[in-house]
């Protein structure tokens, strides 16, 4: 019997390699679907007062609007769940004491930024940029110049994504600033692409893309993977883009009205749209699949996916052995297609559809069209097609007199193909069933059964950690199971399994016992009879006996002396720690306690710690690990603070290049301005202050 073989068209990137055609249907990672249209539905208005000046509007993570109203020179706060919201800093003329003019807000978790007009001493009014305490509009930061050191012009507006980057709107200077909050060193860059010569106004939408319009170039859209779009504007999006507006989480939109006196919600919709005619129908058009073989008898095809009740899901093919171009292949008539799919196909539910190729449809080469046909709410999405060739009968298992006869022939061979059909998935998966034994091709629902073949699945798996870990990293931890036992206990090891999880290298240091590490004349006394660690004599230095520290004393008591070693390593004989150069979060700490828990010798104890950056006297500073040097600086942040040797006043400081240089660095609280200057390596262009 013939083998018989299969191509399987199941993934975005294999759907878009065998497109020929495609027409109101939209590739996604789950497959096939109806393409789809977005819609505002205009709902009621939130804000209508002639007393109110309204100049932008931003939402937080929990739907909560904060809006700017000029005329009352505060903020004002809404939510749709909990209607008008009050708190107590949020009092009319709030803003009055930090900023004049407020044009621009965003907020984030913890901070509002507002943009507009601030009092400097000496030099006036100067735009800029200010970030408030979300709770009391406190400040804690302001920017007054740019990524080229001059100040800024004509603030306009701003947004803020949800990486951390604030996008500022300078018409004076036709750009948009980026400024990254999530960085250690806060600093402005433009940006590029786009042809901006009036831009009027910027948002960002929940997928991070950046809109920006304006009034003359047009409307461009700057998206994350770094490309940029330029929209048509029409009559019934002019309303929308021209205006200052937000979104909110569920993609909702907020409108400010053109005389700053309205605020409008619009209701987001999300509908599969009507091809030209006003149907809800797509059509995929493929590239021939080849079989390499001419006369080729094509066996059958399966399609996968989601089919609901009134969705509907026609399969078309045509099969020759000359190869047709795609212009040709367009204009082939209509009757030239087989349909695959009879209109009783519906009875085979709603995951699947499976039928089989006309016996006398023959060649090398066979092209399909799959037309989806639904609803404005629903559709049927495919997310595999599967062809089987050569064709394959249970009639060769019969003794040849059942083949004799041609008509009883063709009518048994179609019988049989009833059975084949129900058996044929069966027999595919024992045919196949060694991928389900491998770590890199097996089902995701199959991961923790092949884990527990070699008890990859438990521990970690029992205290819920493993499902915080991607898959491919699952796969990894499987198919590197017997090597990593043959480490366990170890600190090769344990070091390897922890960046296995988390993608960070970790520091493990054990402790051992000073004596055991000095030097006697010059020669290098002998370790431990059997040990040997290279690796850690690589980084790290314990310090000797001699290193005395003196401990603070309590109330009463008498202070006392201990050696260096014992205050940073314990006294513990069989312990170790576990040192990382860079912060980890709650979840990662979690996870790599428990990957300790798991994989240390039982009579041992264990401590994590995540080294400074800084040196730090009688502490664990380590050369080359955390000893860089650099100059002092502001560090600007969620919690800022001022650099250590930083002297703020009034005089001019000299500069790096010899001269004296002013160079407008502002600090800003509620009520006075102080002003500061800072030598020419500190200027960037921003200051910050903290009580």
């Amino acid at each position: 019997m013939q083998e018989s073989k299969y191509k399987r068209i199941n993934t975005k990137s294999l759907f878009e390699e065998f497109k020929s055609g495609l027409e109101n249907l939209e590739l996604t990672e789950e497959g096939l679907r109806l393409g789809r249209r977005e819609l505002y539905r205009p709902g009621d208005f939130i804000l209508d007062d002639p007393d109110l000046d309204l100049r932008d509007v931003d939402a937080d993570e929990c739907g909560t609007l904060y809006i700017i109203d000029r005329y009352s020179l505060s903020i004002l706060t809404y939510n749709r769940d909990f209607e008008k919201l009050r708190f107590p800093a949020y009092k009319p003329k709030a803003l009055a004491p930090v900023v004049t003019d407020p044009e621009g807000i965003a907020v984030d978790e913890n901070t509002v930024y507002v943009i507009g007009s601030f009092e400097v001493p000496v030099e006036g009014r100067k735009k800029g940029l200010a970030a408030l305490g979300k709770k009391d509009l406190k400040v804690l930061w302001t920017v007054l110049k740019g990524p080229d050191g001059f100040p800024l012009k004509d603030l306009t507006d701003l947004d803020i994504d949800s990486a951390g980057n604030l996008y500022v709107l300078e018409k004076g200077r036709h750009r948009v600033l980026k400024l990254s909050l999530s960085q250690r060193n806060m600093s402005f860059s433009e940006i590029r692409g786009g042809e901006l010569n009036e831009p009027e106004n910027i948002y960002v939408d929940a997928d991070g893309a950046l809109h920006v319009f304006d009034a003359k170039t047009g409307y461009f859209v700057f998206r994350t993977d770094g490309t940029v779009e330029k929209r048509e504007i029409t009559s019934s999006t002019q309303e929308i883009v021209s205006r200052r507006r937000a979104q909110d989480s569920g993609k909702n939109m907020y409108l400010i009205s053109e005389t700053r006196k309205k605020l409008r919600f619009l209701e987001y919709i999300e509908e599969n749209s009507p091809d030209p005619e006003g149907v809800f129908k797509g059509t995929y058009l493929s590239k021939p699949v080849d079989s390499q073989a001419r006369k080729t008898r094509w066996y059958r095809f399966l399609l996968e996916g989601s089919f609901p009740r009134g969705t509907k899901v026609e399969f078309h093919y045509y099969i020759s052995d000359e190869v047709l171009e795609e212009n040709e292949l367009k204009e082939l008539p209509e009757s030239e297609w087989e349909e695959g799919l009879p209109g009783s196909s519906a009875a085979q539910g709603e995951e699947k559809r499976d039928a089989l190729f006309r016996t006398e449809c023959e060649g090398r080469y066979l092209w399909f069209r799959i037309i989806l046909t639904g609803t404005e709410k629903l559709s049927p999405e495919v997310s595999s097609v599967t062809v089987f060739f050569p064709k394959v009968s249970y009639l060769e298992y019969l003794p040849s007199v059942y083949m004799e006869n041609p008509a009883n022939r063709d009518f048994l061979d179609r019988f049989l193909a009833i059975f084949e059909s129900l058996f044929f998935e069966t027999d595919l998966e024992i045919d196949h069933l060694g991928r389900y034994l491998d770590a890199a091709g097996t089902p995701p629902e199959f991961l923790d059964w092949l884990g527990s073949w070699v008890a990859a699945s438990q521990g970690r798996g029992d205290l819920g950690d493993r499902k915080k870990v991607p898959e491919a990293k699952q796969r990894e931890l499987i198919s590197r199971a017997v090597p990593l036992y043959r480490e366990r206990g170890t600190r090769e090891g344990l070091e390897n399994l922890i960046i296995l999880y988390t993608g960070k290298k970790p520091i493990i240091v054990e402790n051992i016992s000073s004596g055991c590490i000095k030097e006697n004349q010059g020669q290098k006394k002998e370790m431990q009879k059997g040990y040997e660690n290279p690796e850690q004599k690589k980084f790290l230095f314990f310090p000797p006996e001699a290193a005395r520290v003196k401990l603070p004393a309590g109330k009463g008591a008498v202070r006392r002396e201990v050696s260096l070693h014992e205050v940073l390593f314990g006294r513990e004989k069989f312990s170790f720690f576990v040192f990382f150069n860079e912060a980890l979060t709650e979840a990662e700490l979690e996870l790599i306690r428990n990957i300790i828990e798991e994989e240390k010798p039982a009579h041992t104890t264990c401590k994590i710690k995540v080294l400074e950056p800084w040196f730090c006297l009688d502490g664990h500073t380590y050369l080359g690990e955390n000893t860089r040097l650099k100059r002092p600086e502001f560090v600007l942040g969620k919690h800022s603070v001022l650099g250590r040797d930083t002297a703020l006043g009034a005089e001019k400081c000299p500069d790096v290049g010899g001269g004296d240089r002013e160079t407008g660095i502002m600090l800003i609280e509620p009520g006075p301005v102080i002003s500061s200057r800072e030598p020419d390596y500190l200027n960037r262009g921003f200051g910050h202050a903290r009580k």
